[in-house]
């Protein structure tokens, strides 16, 4: 999926979950970085809508730096 799919697709996502309280583990994974900067820079933005979010490294999430945690 290329990085305008993927963040449509995650857009939509978080859209749908509306204003119910849910967690999405983005898996985004390490590759060159392009998707990771991406949601992480929309989300500090506040482009993408939510409670909070959490970096994988951050938080010891399996996958570390390769997921992000959004709190709908």
């Amino acid at each position: 999926m290329y990085a305008e799919e993927a963040m449509a697709l995650l857009s939509r996502v978080i859209r749908r979950c509306g204003t119910q309280s849910r967690s999405i583990l983005v898996i985004h994974g390490n590759g060159t970085g392009t998707l990771r900067l991406r949601v992480r820079s929309a989300l500090r933005s506040g482009r993408l809508p939510c409670r909070a979010y959490f970096f994988g490294e951050d938080i010891g999430a399996p996958g570390l730096d390769g997921v992000t945690v959004i709190h709908t």
